[in-house]
């Protein structure tokens, strides 16, 4: 069985490759992935594009190593208690005010005749 370590590596070497994009917004792509996937009575958003601002090779491995993604993601919670919740929350704020903006109704639409 793999290590957390090596987990970490085989992280670390598929994030450390050139490719266009912003690394930490992949990162917080991965976390709205992992939030949308949840049962819907269980998540905080819900995000339907996340998988398609993630690296191929990231979802692959991923895909790959789902105990060790878990076992990865578990250090991360202990060393850094609230980091995804937080994100997510954050997620959340920002996905709020973006459906509270009022909506054009058929009364504003202009209309070409």
């Amino acid at each position: 069985m793999e290590t957390v370590e090596k987990v970490e590596d085989g992280i670390i070497k598929i994030m450390a490759k050139k490719r266009s994009g912003s690394k930490s917004a992949e990162g917080v792509a991965l976390q709205r992935l992992r939030e949308s996937v949840r049962q819907e009575s269980e998540r905080i958003c819900y995000d339907p594009y996340a998988v398609h601002f993630i690296s191929p090779d990231v979802l692959k491995f991923i895909h790959k190593n789902p105990d060790l993604i878990k076992a990865e993601t578990d250090r991360y919670e202990r060393f850094l208690p609230g980091l995804f919740n937080s994100l997510i929350a954050r997620v959340r704020y920002f996905d709020d005010i973006v459906e509270s903006v009022p909506k054009p109704s058929d009364e504003f639409k202009v209309q070409n005749h």
